[in-house]
């Protein structure tokens, strides 16, 4: 029998076409009433409809699928692939990167497009019958037009109108008309906005409107009538809201927001903007050469009547022009030209949507100077144009083009088609404008506001995406369109300067040098402070740029804000190679650039002769310690704003020093040098010259050990493992002094080898941590099998080298584990290595061990010499203790974060310790532990298919893993390092933690900028209010309580300890002696059945004890389970018997004191824990 053809309803693949407009919004319609036409969506009707297969044709089928012997052939199971499904495969092939990449961008379409409302189109009808009945008014002078102005509403300009001259009349709208993504269908979520734009009839305007902001003046007086008509009618329209916002930033445009409220449209925004009739003014008179405001209006010497409409260049109003051409039906316009593009398009429509949620995600849409998605479907319409897009693509392939082109943005700007003769030359837009992008007027620039940082920033951004998406190891979709990527994230350094001293930029002599800068100066000063910033800096920095300012709502009753309060931020992405170099190289003496040098340096600038007998023009920075080295790019800023803006440098704040003083230690100043205990530094000292100073003692101790040659087996290899060697101790020790203290008993017995301190019991010794070092022989087949046998091997080892060292007088201590060296006040703990077998616990310590060593040339990158200075990349160990109060292993931290070092899409890598902190709490905050395995592929060791092998074999076994899952390429699935720590509940804490300080960090970098009163230090500090019980310790007993976050001053300096070198021991000191540590983990040995403990080791007088829920369910009486219990009555058990017994809170309390005796102050039992009646069974 013959098999019978599968029926498809679906033979001809459905095609969706983007809604057209009907028949009165039309391009070549008048257009005069959209709202009074439906959109309707025109869908194509599948092919092949009659061939759907009824329930008998279905019937039959399988009947006749059916062969003998009752035996069913299975049709569709096996059977090839239809034509479509071929034709699928293809297009995904050929059209996308994956099918995989396919899914997504459709499943990301479907979840950001909203779907069409009727009650939505209900409004706005019901908005235009309100809009369109407006009561008229009579003609009034506009410098007295204010008392037409409903009283509950506010002027939102910042303009006076006394010297405002001509007339003004309120009309009702000409033509009402819906523009933007609405009509389009490009609408994005979460912003829901509709473009209403409102044309003002000619009778509310005069021939010379363009002069001296009338135009502007008679806009925002018909949108104050406008807003209290709408005030009026709140309830019967529906609105919950009516207020002013800005639009693109520019507060010359403020437009009204309607928000709505009821079942369907609250997540919709209207927004009424005004427009006048297109043409109503010359455009000759609006090119970007014009001057279109009369210095004399502004200064009132001289009359506005005075000025004739001859124009002086240097006097010209380019953003001005364009402002007013943004007025003359632009909105109309451009729409109609996406909607000729986009019509049989629907890649473009879909690659719109695309583009939209990319530059929302990384903040580039919003603000004046954004690149927002109108601007990218414009130049989509140029790409049409040029013919480097086709209809036959699809969106994927769309926004690679477009991104492409983004990187390759010509020099000398766009332009589109124009068929006006008479429009203006690139060149002549070039000389007004930093960025030019002209739309198909050829009068009109589409990017007037973006400054060319700005542009570069765009730039940027596209090819780091792009990169993205080539990279196989990395997911591109996610870093493309799913990760939010905020500004303080994306730089390494910020420099705030206030908004109220850029304002003076264009004041000199009390004469506006910038017309345009008149209402609103900071976009405008920034043109003329960023190039000077930027040649400054040089090589110092990859990437300078300002972040974008946000459009600014306030309520219609409310005065406009005060644009010029708060701060401007801009954004540093540095070279490391370069951007702590003490000197700037200037051109020989005797040259023609050496005048223009000293003119751009001033006073900075001096001649010096180098080794090479050059003689050459300099500048020479201070940085006497590392902090302050990072902090030559500040110092360069301020410089350069005093001499060439005027701007004081207490205006010009610096963040990449706000978090130094976490980690700075009274005693750093005197160690670096006496001379700096007193000196006016311009930040505080974070320990990198104690950390170097660690680095050099251990290469001597590593040329003492290599040079003991009576070892029965040479040393190979020293390798360093505690994380002052990667640059990653919160506090780098100091070395010891030798000083005996009150805390400390020398040896009583003579026959001792060990010539040590130990502690006594009246004080509290000073600290000295072990430094670990894991020693590697050289190979030998004698040595034993058993694991015991081994160790005494080592031991011996240990004893040998302890009488070796002693023949150089270098102090020792040999125990059964390890020795203890005492090299120039530090303190080595040096372990031997037995090369482990394979497969065993042992074996993945090592390899993990290995990893660690491996981080070394990532996190210690520079070591002070003049190619870079390492940050002080211990700046996030700072953060688990102070905020989690957990002993986390150095491992649980330090092991991942590289992955904040390595370039991690989608960022570049960073060059600053705030931005690896930003970055760090972030991913800790938005990792999905309980689904993924954090993999660190540092140094892009693993290859795609080990990628996708470790996410297979980690989702397989999911439940044997630790909850926090780390994989490396020397432990990929064992992730050795965090299976002890950190248990499940210290994870979830860690997560809301981490959110709660990434949001008050990020807030305050933003908000407050680098204000010297702010206290940044709020993040680093944990609420004890969530805890059952508050051990208080005795503060004498702590070690260095001093470095406690919380006694730590917001403000002032940290007052500086002196500090005595020895160079001579006579005892070893007392090492690794935590009292508060040891007393934790003898807690935690008894009562780690009972709760949770976590404490700050960084000098945290406190332990806090959250309770274990379950611990406290109670349980019948056993003799083998009664510790720390105590029996409960029958009342509060609910059970008569058997006898029921829970944890005694008292007298576990009272074993933490008995157990910190001395050291225990007091005990703080906040909540006690719920006793839950339990299983009798």
């Amino acid at each position: 029998m013959k098999r019978q053809k599968r029926k498809d309803s679906s033979k001809t693949r459905r095609k969706a076409k983007v809604p057209k407009l009907s028949e009165s919004e039309k391009p070549d319609s008048a257009y005069n009433s959209s709202i009074d036409s439906e959109d309707e969506a025109e869908v194509e009707k599948p092919s092949g409809t009659e061939d759907v297969a009824s329930p008998e044709k279905d019937d039959a089928a399988i009947a006749a699928a059916t062969t003998g012997a009752g035996k069913t052939k299975i049709v569709g199971l096996y059977k090839p692939p239809t034509h479509e499904e071929l034709q699928t495969l293809k297009e995904t092939e050929n059209l996308f990167q994956s099918n995989l990449m396919r899914l997504q961008i459709t499943e990301l379409l479907a979840e950001v497009k909203p779907k069409k409302s009727a009650v939505l189109d209900e409004f706005l009808h019901q908005l235009r019958d309100v809009l369109m009945t407006l009561p008229s008014s009579e003609p009034v002078d506009l410098c007295e037009a204010l008392t037409q102005v409903p009283k509950t509403v506010a002027y939102p300009l910042r303009l006076s109108l006394d010297k405002a001259k001509g007339k003004f009349k309120f009309l009702p709208p000409s033509t009402i008309k819906i523009a933007g993504s609405y009509l389009l269908q490009t609408l994005v979520k979460p912003d829901l906005n509709v473009d209403v734009v409102m044309v003002m009839p000619e009778g509310c305007l005069q021939a010379k409107d363009h002069l001296n902001y009338r135009y502007f003046h008679k806009r925002a007086l018909y949108l104050c009538r406008v807003a209290g008509h709408l005030k009026k009618k709140k309830s019967s329209l529906g609105l919950s809201a009516v207020s002013f916002a800005t639009s693109g930033g520019d507060p010359l445009r403020p437009v009204l927001v309607l928000k709505l409220k009821g079942k369907g449209v609250a997540k919709y925004t209207v927004k009424l903007h005004t427009s006048m009739p297109e043409h109503y003014f010359k455009t000759s008179r609006l090119t970007p050469d014009k001057a279109n405001i009369r210095r004399g209006f502004l200064t009132g010497t001289a009359s506005e009547a005075d000025g004739n409409d001859g124009e002086d260049v240097h006097l010209a109003t380019p953003h001005y022009n364009t402002t007013l051409l943004c007025e003359m039906g632009s909105m109309d316009r451009h729409l109609h030209t996406i909607y000729s593009a986009i019509e049989g398009f629907p890649g473009m429509a879909d690659a719109i949507a695309l583009c939209k949620v990319w530059a929302r995600q990384r903040g580039l849409d919003k603000g004046y100077g954004g690149f927002s998605g109108f601007h990218f479907a414009m130049l989509l319409c140029v790409l049409l144009e040029l013919k480097k897009i086709n209809k036959l693509m699809s969106s994927y392939q769309i926004v690679r083009v477009l991104f492409q082109y983004l990187t390759d943005w010509p020099g000398s700007g766009i332009a589109m088609e124009t068929s006006d003769p008479t429009a203006p030359s690139l060149d002549v837009f070039s000389s007004c404008f930093d960025v030019v992008f002209i739309d198909s007027s050829g009068f009109l620039n589409l990017c007037a506001s973006m400054s060319s940082d700005q542009l570069e920033f765009l730039k940027h951004e596209a090819a780091q995406s792009l990169r993205c998406l080539d990279n196989q190891t990395v997911n591109g979709f996610e870093a493309f369109f799913m990760k939010k990527v905020p500004f303080v994230q994306q730089f390494d350094a910020f420099c705030h300067i206030e908004a109220s001293a850029l304002a003076t930029v264009y004041v000199v002599d009390d004469q506006l040098v910038q017309l345009d800068a008149t209402l609103w100066p900071l976009p405008y000063a920034l043109r003329s402070v960023m190039p000077v910033i930027k040649r400054g800096l040089g090589k110092r920095v990859t990437l300078v740029t300002t972040k974008l300012f946000p459009d600014r709502e306030w309520p219609v009753s409310e005065e406009s804000p005060d644009f010029l309060s708060g701060h401007v931020t801009v954004g540093l992405l540095l070279d490391a190679e370069h951007a702590y170099s003490l000197l700037d190289m200037g051109p020989a003496a005797d040259s023609s650039e050496a005048s223009e040098f000293r003119t751009f340096w001033g006073d900075k600038s001096e001649l010096r002769r180098f080794q090479d007998a050059s003689i050459n023009e300099a500048v020479v920075w201070n940085g006497r310690s590392f902090a302050e080295r990072r902090t030559i790019c500040h110092q360069v800023i301020q410089h350069l704003l005093k001499r060439h803006a005027h701007i004081e440098p207490s205006a010009v704040a610096y963040s990449i020093t706000i978090l130094d003083r976490l980690l700075s230690h009274p005693s750093y100043k005197g160690f670096i040098g006496p001379s700096l205990e007193s000196s006016d530094m311009m930040c505080e000292c974070t320990g990198e010259e104690v950390t170097k100073e660690v680095l050099t003692t251990f290469e001597k101790l590593s040329k003492e050990l290599r040079q003991l040659s009576d070892l029965p087996l040479a040393i190979t290899s020293l390798q360093p493992i505690s994380a002052v060697f990667r640059h990653a101790e919160a506090f780098p020790p100091l070395p010891w002094n030798g000083k005996m203290t009150s805390g400390l008993r020398a040896t009583q017995d003579e026959n001792c080898q060990d010539k040590c301190f130990y502690p006594c019991d009246t004080a509290l010794p000073p600290y000295v941590p072990a430094l670990e070092v894991i020693c590697q022989l050289e190979a030998s087949g004698k040595w034993p099998d058993e694991l015991d046998a081994i160790g005494k091997i080592k031991t011996a080892f240990y004893i040998k080298m302890h009488k070796l060292l002693g023949q150089s007088s270098v102090l020792s201590s040999p125990t059964v584990d390890y020795i203890d060296i005492l090299m120039d006040g530090y303190v080595f703990r040096v372990r031997i290595h037995y090369p482990p077998r394979a497969g065993t616990d042992e074996g993945a310590v090592w390899k993990a061990f290995q990893w660690g060593g491996r981080c070394l040339a990532t996190e210690g990158d520079g070591d002070g010499e003049e190619g870079g200075v390492p940050a002080p990349a211990h700046l996030h160990t700072q953060w688990p203790p102070s905020a989690v109060l957990c002993l986390w292993e150095w491992c649980s931290a330090s092991l991942w974060w590289p992955t904040c070092l390595s370039p991690p899409a989608p960022y570049t890598v960073p060059g600053s310790a705030l931005c690896v902190l930003l970055r760090f709490l972030d991913l800790m905050v938005h990792f999905d532990w309980a689904s993924d395995p954090l993999i660190v592929n540092l140094n892009h060791e693993l290859k795609a298919s080990d990628l996708s092998e470790v996410s297979a074999r980690f989702n397989t076994n999911r439940t044997h893993h630790p909850s926090m899952f780390i994989s490396t390429s020397y432990d990929r699935f064992s992730s050795c390092w965090t299976r002890p720590n950190p248990t499940h509940p210290v994870l979830i804490r860690a997560q809301q933690l981490a959110k709660e300080s990434l949001a008050v960090l990020s807030q305050q970098l933003q908000e407050y900028g680098c204000r010297a009163d702010v206290d940044f230090l709020q993040a680093f500090r944990t609420p004890l209010q969530d805890y059952n019980v508050l051990l208080h310790l005795n503060r004498k007993m702590v070690v260095a309580p001093e470095l406690c976050v919380l006694t730590i001053p917001t403000v002032g300096e940290i007052p500086s300890l002196p500090f005595k070198r020895k160079h001579h021991f006579s005892c070893l000191p007392v090492i690794d002696f935590n009292v508060v540590e040891k007393y934790v983990k003898e807690l935690e040995s008894f009562y780690s059945e009972f709760g949770l403990f976590f404490y700050d080791k960084y000098g945290s007088n406190c332990v806090a004890v959250a309770w274990k829920p379950h611990a406290f369910i109670c349980h019948p009486f056993k003799t083998s389970h009664v510790h720390c219990r105590t029996p409960v009555d029958s009342a509060r058990s609910k059970e008569k018997s058997p006898a029921m017994v829970a944890p005694d809170v008292k007298a576990i309390t009272d074993d933490f004191q008995v157990l910190g005796e001395g050291l225990v102050k007091s005990i703080d039992v906040q909540c006690d824990p719920p006793v839950v009646s339990g299983d009798t069974s």
